[in-house]
């Protein structure tokens, strides 16, 4: 009995981490949905006043390269030895943003379909529930990143090429390398007001789905509980 009247509970929970999973599942896929837009690199250029020759092209080279074209940098001729050894690494961490992309999707889907079928009846206000508390629970993270890019982007950007690169070829002279000239920082940015822009959309209408029909149902059995007792 005890174990029965668990279901629920744990049901409701691999929910939760299922939304959870989902929301970071989608915060990773914008990451790259944006880091590979060239049209929207050339509109944040044209923001930070960026001028060089065949700027649109180097653009979409750069988009090609990190959607998996590892011949796109080199055709173009432009970039240095360090550039180029810094790319590559980028070019892994893509690779790798992709794979843990599909991963975290899969591993959604594992996870709410269990929780669903373990929870039982009232999954629909269940799925409500756990969708508001994995928004909540990712919204915090995006939270501490909004403010950190807020307070120091520069502490935050430089952080986060410590953590994912182990090397110093990300340090590159806007002197010499035109990679840092066409990207400058501010783009980045932009970039993640954006993805966290997105990402917050996302959070806020997941529970919708859920919530929508649940209150439909909750004022249709309302409706036939009155629509008997007139009738009895």
């Amino acid at each position: 009995m005890k174990a029965f009247s668990s279901r629920p509970r744990c049901g409701k929970a691999l929910m939760a981490a299922g939304f959870l999973v989902l929301l970071l599942a989608f915060f990773l896929l914008r990451i790259h949905i944006v880091g590979t837009d060239w049209r929207l690199y050339r509109k944040l250029q044209i923001r930070y006043g960026v001028q060089e020759e065949n700027l649109e092209a180097l653009d979409q080279a750069l988009s090609e390269y990190l959607k998996g074209d590892e011949t796109a940098l080199l055709s173009t001729n432009a970039f240095g030895a360090k550039e180029l050894l810094h790319m590559q690494d980028v070019f892994a961490l893509f690779v790798l943003l992709r794979q843990v992309t599909a991963a975290l999707f899969a591993a959604a889907a594992i996870l709410l379909g269990a929780g669903i079928g373990l929870h039982g009846p009232g999954r629909l206000r269940a799925c409500e529930a756990s969708a508001k508390l994995g928004s909540l629970l990712l919204l915090l993270v995006m939270g501490v990143l909004g403010i950190w890019a807020w307070r120091d982007f520069t502490g935050l950007f430089h952080a986060f090429h410590r953590l994912l690169f182990r090397n110093e070829l990300w340090l590159l002279n806007p002197q010499t390398d035109l990679l840092i000239r066409i990207c400058p920082e501010g783009m980045f940015l932009d970039m993640l007001a954006r993805i966290l822009g997105d990402t917050l959309l996302f959070a806020v209408c997941l529970p919708l789905p859920f919530a929508i029909p649940e209150k439909i149902l909750r004022r249709m059995s309302h409706e036939l509980r009155n629509q008997n007792a007139r009738q009895g």
